[in-house]
């Protein structure tokens, strides 16, 4: 302990507001806690990439400390030293209203069904191709991410996916209700997953279709509360060229 080398990540901070900062971390190597309070200690530093809400445009850094205590719970003191360009009088929110299904033409090319009126949001990580809050009031993206070494597509969405959404949760338990394999309608074999989580007393079902294809991991969520079947159709409508 305390000689590992520095830990690299990305994470996303969510406010009362539902506003978020999603920022890249870099941590020191983990330490004992001398004073025996906790069991690790930890610091760091992150850049704040972008911001939604009171938080777009966001620009700055962060600097922190933790420990992990028993039981797995974690303490974070952070300090954020950042600007937020100053917003006109009245803004206006443009919705997409489109019959084009969406694309994404890098590698590998594929398709999702248009969801109809949607309003475009801000990518939560570097690895989202698109973001659109939908007319149903959910969230849906699109991810192309490199597929990590020894993981099977089957185990992709819970030991990759699931387990980095409860760090950005913070600890927030994921339960697993639904993983099996599915035909796209393309004819291309994919995985999908129903996962129940809460937020902020809100029940939400995270659903998501997961592909390798080409070396690239591509995966579809949504996370609604309800119109659910809505939220189904539009994950599955995954197609490749």
């Amino acid at each position: 302990m305390g000689k590992g080398g520095i830990t690299h990540g990305f994470g996303v901070r969510t406010f009362k507001d539902n506003s978020k900062i999603v920022y890249e971390y870099r941590s020191l190597p983990l330490k004992l806690d001398p004073t025996g309070d906790a069991y690790i200690i930890y610091e760091g530093t992150a850049e704040l990439i972008r911001g939604t809400l009171r938080f777009d445009g966001i620009k700055g850094s962060e600097s922190f400390k933790g420990k992990q205590l028993a039981g797995g719970k974690q303490v974070v003191e952070c300090i954020h030293t950042y600007t937020v360009p100053e917003k006109p009088a009245s803004t206006e929110t443009k919705k997409i209203t489109s019959t084009m299904d969406f694309s994404y033409n890098g590698q590998p090319v594929f398709f999702i069904s248009n969801p109809g009126d949607c309003t475009p949001i801000a990518k939560a990580s570097p690895y989202q191709v698109w973001a659109v809050k939908t007319a149903w009031n959910f969230d849906v993206s699109a991810a192309v991410r490199s597929i990590e070494e020894g993981i099977e597509l089957k185990d992709v969405n819970e030991k990759v996916w699931k387990q980095g959404l409860e760090r950005v949760l913070g600890g927030i338990a994921i339960k697993i209700l639904k993983n099996e394999e599915i035909t796209l309608s393309d004819g291309t074999k994919a995985y999908y997953s129903e996962m129940a989580w809460n937020r902020g007393g809100t029940p939400i079902t995270t659903l998501i279709v997961s592909v390798y294809r080409d070396g690239k991991w591509v995966l579809v969520a949504a996370h609604p509360s309800n119109n659910f079947e809505a939220a189904r159709k539009i994950v599955k409508s995954l197609r490749f060229k």
